[in-house]
């Protein structure tokens, strides 16, 4: 049977428009019914791919956010974790699908210009896993990707790569001292796919709970979306931390008024202002987690 044009939005804005066959009532259009075709129906990117699609007007204090939800389960009798009804409203959202093998279906978001809009859109997960038309299990993470239009980029995540002990190990200390407090603020613990970062870790793993693989973004994949409360909270706090590490650390890095009675070199200068970021950075922590000083 056909049903009109199919109103898929591509990642680009534009509008698929060929003959539509599955007909699908959406949320996201007042529950009323929208048209898809078979191919946007089942569509599927690689695990590579890239949503390079921006949402909003650029903010005056440059920072961006994305996230990476992954999906498990064979929800509602569908072969991904997520039903139609659930691909089509996060599809209406600038959400991607993409296969990864460590879960049913991952789907990758617009890059949000402020924290706005995510914040407002986290409830609509937790209606759609509500509803079964999305799943999120144990085997689940939802990484939280932080950016910035001027201060994190390829040459400033070298920086952090290059002092990633004396930024990130007091807090992961910190964290793993925590688990419970850790838990509830991120949504998990560590685990192998979000791994603590200690003395012996190397910059560039891929399984750091702070990932630095990326050149725009810091992937913050302790992350995992439990409800909408919690995953606000988590995002507050990545945005809070990666803040502290731009003013405190990246700001300073290529300073030339340092005091050179204090720091005999350019190295151990820039040490200093990754431990002053350090300590911060577990005063933010203990603050979103409850944790009193």
């Amino acid at each position: 049977m056909k049903y009109g044009k199919c109103n898929f939005q591509r990642i680009d804005g534009t509008r698929c428009n060929n003959v539509a066959t599955v007909i699908v009532p959406l949320a996201n259009r007042g529950n009323r019914n929208a048209c898809f075709c078979t191919e946007c129906a089942n569509r599927m990117l690689g695990y590579s791919d890239e949503n390079s699609t921006r949402k909003g007007k650029v903010k005056a204090n440059g920072f961006t956010f994305s996230m990476e939800l992954e999906t498990a389960g064979r929800t509602n009798g569908n072969t991904y974790g997520a039903s139609l009804k659930g691909r089509m409203e996060l599809a209406e959202k600038g959400f991607v699908p993409t296969s990864d093998c460590t879960v049913d279906i991952e789907f990758k978001s617009p890059i949000w210009e402020g924290l706005n809009a995510p914040i407002k859109f986290m409830p609509s997960i937790e209606s759609l896993m509500e509803s079964g038309d999305i799943s999120i299990n144990e085997s689940c993470g939802t990484h939280f990707h932080v950016g910035h239009r001027q201060y994190i980029n390829s040459e400033t995540i070298g920086y952090i790569r290059r002092f990633i002990h004396s930024i990130f190990v007091p807090l992961s200390d910190c964290m793993v001292a925590h688990p419970t407090e850790t838990a509830n603020l991120f949504g998990r613990g560590f685990e192998h796919w979000a791994q603590p970062i200690t003395e012996g870790t190397y910059h560039s793993e891929h399984c750091n709970f702070a990932n630095l693989q990326h050149p725009y973004t810091i992937e913050w994949r302790i992350c995992k979306y439990q409800n909408a409360k919690q995953y606000q909270n988590a995002m507050r706090c990545c945005k809070d931390l990666t803040n502290c590490i731009i003013e405190n650390f990246i700001k300073h890095f290529n300073d030339t008024d340092y005091d050179t009675t204090r720091y005999s070199t350019v190295a151990k200068y820039r040490k200093h202002k990754a431990e002053i970021a350090a300590q911060k950075m577990v005063k933010i922590y203990k603050k979103y987690a409850g944790i009193e000083n």
